[in-house]
This record gives C-alpha cells, sequence and structure tokens, in this order.
C-alpha cells in the first residue's frame, strides 16, 4: 500500500498479521488497520503526516487477494461470495471517524477471474482511493476516516488470472485521428480562422 500527502511525500508499507482477523500497517506518516470480515468492517486510516492525506494505493495482487466487488447483489464470479464496492463508513464501531465532504474516488484496476472462471467485472486486484477531490484537499492530519472495501483471500495461491485489456481494432485509431481533424476543421471554419 502507498499513502501520497500532499506536500508530495509517500510512504509504501505491506499489510501485517496482529492476531486472528486483523491486519495492520503502522508506518510512520500513516496507519491502517482492519479487523474481522472486510465485507462489514471497516479499514481504520489515520493519518499521521503533518500533510493532508491524498490518495491511497492498494495492490492486493501479492497476497493472493482481491477486492469483490457487489454485483448487483449477486455472487458474480462462480465460487466468490457477494461483494461490496467501497463506501465510506461513519464509525468503527466503537468510535466516529472524520466524514469527508466533497468527492471521494475509488478506482478498481487490474480485472482478473479466478482460473477456470470466466471473467464477470467483479474482481480487481488493485484499489486507488482519491481524497484530493473533498472540501478539504484530502484527510487532514491527525485525522481518522473509515471506509469498507470487500476483500477476499484465495483458496488456492495463485489461482488469479489476469484479463488481457481488449486491443483496439487496427482501423480504428486512424478513423479517430481523421474524425478529431475534421472537428478542428470545422471549428476553425466557424470562427473563420485559416488553416
Amino acid at each position: 500500500m502507498t499513502a501520497t500527502f500532499a506536500d508530495g511525500s509517500s510512504e509504501s508499507a505491506a499489510i501485517t498479521a496482529y492476531g486472528r482477523n486483523t491486519g495492520a500497517i503502522y508506518g510512520t506518516l500513516f496507519e491502517l488497520v482492519e479487523t474481522g470480515t472486510s465485507y462489514s468492517n471497516p479499514f481504520a486510516l489515520y493519518n499521521a503526516s503533518d500533510s493532508a492525506l491524498v490518495s491511497l494505493a492498494i495492490d492486493l495482487a501479492p497476497a493472493s487477494s482481491v477486492f469483490d466487488l457487489d454485483y448487483g447483489g449477486e455472487i458474480g464470479t462462480e465460487g466468490s461470495n457477494l461483494g461490496r464496492t467501497a463506501v465510506e463508513a461513519s464509525s468503527s464501531g466503537s468510535e466516529d471517524g472524520t466524514s469527508l465532504t466533497g468527492v471521494v474516488e475509488a478506482t478498481y484496476s487490474g480485472l482478473v477471474n479466478v482460473a477456470g472462471s470466466d471473467p464477470v467485472g467483479d474482481l480487481y486486484t488493485s484499489l486507488l482511493i482519491d481524497l484530493s477531490g473533498t472540501t478539504d484537499g484530502g484527510l487532514a492530519s491527525g485525522s481518522d476516516w473509515y471506509f469498507i472495501a470487500d476483500t477476499d483471500q484465495l483458496a488456492t495461491e495463485g489461482d488469479l488470472a489476469p484479463v488481457a485489456p481488449v486491443p483496439l481494432p487496427a482501423g480504428l485509431l486512424p478513423l479517430a485521428a481523421a474524425l478529431s481533424g475534421l472537428a478542428l476543421l470545422h471549428r476553425r471554419k466557424a470562427r473563420g480562422t485559416a488553416l
């Protein structure tokens, strides 16, 4: 995981197991703790730096784990359970966190399927949480924020199959360039500007 801050600094660390059903990072600039099931129990993110925390990048692939997103209330990939897409949580159950206003963006990447199953779009290896669009420009120094993002551990390590990106058809790129050129020509003619 990598936390990035408004002053340009960042810190990367791996989650360590702390007893049964608890994983945590206790870094010098940030802390992240998750206890219990990630489907219903929130991650607790704490900003220990002097600058606003603007993003958190999480890559679960090295741990043979995935983010399991909501699939319309149904099980998506065969063999997985119900998923839950990232949401803000108001508390950890025992204490309240900072309620962020503005825009928090959660972007998933690294679409995968479990070997032997077709990909349906509910399992991803990476999540980027962008807090820079919030009113304060991120999570303020000394603040806690809670979010839920469902994660699943694979039953068989190494059972993830990356889904290859779909290549563009060969004629599509020249067509897109031609269309953008026509749009530029039309705009210049409309303004009476010569080429």
